[in-house]
């Protein structure tokens, strides 16, 4: 899926959490800078640093929306 989607999709999904639409970016930040720092892009992509480049740029989606 392109970063594009992918924030769309995550973005989307915070409001299955009856979050306010004003708060759905903030939230939908927090859950990737979770996988960027907690969990490690490694354990999702092969590549670490291609799995790291990944979420960064669905970040950087998620801040344009």
């Amino acid at each position: 899926m392109e970063p594009k989607e992918r924030a769309k999709e995550i973005y989307d999904k915070m409001k299955g959490f009856r979050v306010k639409n004003s708060h759905r970016k903030k939230c939908a930040l927090v859950a990737v800078d979770i996988i960027l720092k907690d969990v490690g892009a490694e354990d999702w992509l092969p590549d670490e640093e291609l799995g790291i480049n990944y979420w960064q740029a669905v970040r950087k989606e998620i801040e344009k929306l």
